[in-house]
């Protein structure tokens, strides 16, 4: 908790782009769960043969699907230029921190270590600062609004819609705790994996003046296949707890 508390303080500077972020997507949700509720009514006035009524919600479920549209388009704009301005401020600071640091430092760390830091684990942040909160925010606003709609149309029926939820919310946790080491891994291995090119590369005049060229290509080729199948450990728990999630409110 504290290290998401800690993310959140980088969104300071970006308080206005993230509130306006929220905003727009709480106004495309409302449309997303409005386009129902307007069908249903469009169906009610073609049952009572109302034509007038019938062209009335066929423009308006036209007119919430285009402000839905817009909606999404506007706030992925907004999030993408805070997600951007705090990946800038986070790459100043690692490079700024680097700088600060004594030799012996250098000499613990891999080159390729601190590079991937650098590159891929703040790419990561910046994703889930930019986007990552609003969907959290998108996917709660999504169930309360929707949840409140069927309660007010149809509380029984609500209520046994609403049975898989609590499953759905155990299952995704379990899914978090168990995907979240994994990731970890994947991003160390690539850690590795960038040091190794750092190494040959830089070091290049030593491999081939020892002739080392089939050595170092093996040992890369070892960090690849470690990316690999740790990858497909991450890529197997989400093949099978993601079309689990989306299955058990289709029960």
């Amino acid at each position: 908790m504290s290290t998401f508390v800690r993310l959140l303080g980088f969104l300071r500077p970006y308080r206005s782009g993230a509130a306006w972020s929220l905003a727009l997507a709480a106004l495309a949700m409302g449309a997303t769960v409005a386009i129902p509720w307007l069908t249903g009514r469009g169906i009610d006035a073609v049952t009572r043969g109302d034509r007038a009524d019938v062209r009335l919600y066929a423009m308006l479920v036209v007119g919430a699907a285009l402000a839905r549209v817009v909606l999404s388009v506007a706030r992925r704009l907004v999030a993408g230029r805070v997600s951007l301005g705090v990946e800038l401020d986070l790459r100043n600071r690692v490079y700024a921190h680097l700088q600060t640091l004594e030799l012996g430092f250098f000499a613990r760390q891999q080159t390729g270590q601190l590079m991937s830091r650098s590159t891929v684990d703040l790419a990561s942040v910046r994703f889930f600062l930019g986007y990552g909160l609003v969907f959290i925010a998108q996917s709660a606003l999504t169930i309360l609004l929707a949840s409140v709609a069927m309660f007010v149309l149809q509380p029984g029926l609500a209520a046994l819609a609403l049975i898989p939820v609590p499953f759905v919310v155990l299952i995704a946790a379990r899914y978090g705790q168990r995907s979240r080491p994994a990731l970890t891994e994947v991003q160390q291995r690539i850690a590795e994996l960038t040091a190794d090119v750092e190494e040959n590369v830089s070091g290049v005049r030593v491999v081939k003046a020892f002739a080392a060229e089939e050595r170092q290509l093996g040992r890369f080729r070892g960090s690849v296949t470690r990316v690999f199948d740790q990858s497909m450990v991450a890529t197997r728990m989400r093949a099978f707890y993601n079309p689990f999630i989306g299955f058990l409110p289709n029960l």
